[in-house]
């Protein structure tokens, strides 16, 4: 089931002490590598835009395929792969004209 697009910017407060991913905007059935590979591509476009957090967001991509395989089967790579190059074109296409020259990578 996909769940809308969730990026590193959902989160908080976490009420029961752990976050608890709720984004119901845009529900339907889909390959769960849809969010994965949505989710792996807003932390990769931060890293674009923060270069000074490419270190914490390359390291943070297996810690959360590592937490997500602890509740559910990580979905296959491939899959992730073209989902979150899918989803990098769609964020390129939206944002990269505001970026400053000086941003582009």
């Amino acid at each position: 089931m996909q769940f809308g697009i969730f990026d590193q910017n959902d989160h908080g407060p976490y009420p029961l002490g752990e976050p608890v991913i709720i984004d119901l905007d845009s529900l339907c059935w889909s390959n769960p590598a849809r969010d994965v590979g949505n989710f792996l591509a807003s932390l990769r476009w931060k890293a674009i835009r923060e270069s000074h957090n490419v270190a914490f967001i390359e390291a943070a991509i297996p810690s959360f395929l590592d937490g997500y395989a602890t509740l559910r089967t990580v979905p296959d790579e491939c899959w992730i792969a073209r989902y979150e190059a899918g989803s990098m074109l769609k964020i390129a296409g939206r944002r990269f004209h505001k970026l400053d020259v000086s941003e582009w990578p």
